[in-house]
């Protein structure tokens, strides 16, 4: 899957093409499965009440809970891995 680049305060993330920044095409996505973005000058996610679940380094986070993210922390989009590499 593609690469996410963050350029906004707000991302969303799922499989509904044409409402999500960053899509990913699988059936175990939600349409709007994710939120990444900006507080205070830092990177957080937070799950949009998906199906399958966010997950943050192997923790399920809580829908709506904000999780902050760091570099080389491992995000799951349901079963779909991205590494964070670099945050703000």
């Amino acid at each position: 899957y593609e690469e996410f680049v963050i350029t906004g305060d707000t991302f969303l993330v799922g499989k509904k093409r044409d409402s999500v920044d960053g899509y990913i095409g699988r059936e175990t996505i939600s349409r709007i499965h994710s939120r990444l973005f900006i507080k205070n000058d830092r990177l957080f996610v937070a799950d949009a009440n998906s199906t399958n679940g966010t997950f943050v380094n192997g923790i399920l986070i809580e829908p709506g809970k904000d999780v902050e993210i760091y570099p080389g922390d491992r995000i799951l989009f349901a079963d779909v891995g991205y590494e964070c590499y670099n945050s703000l």
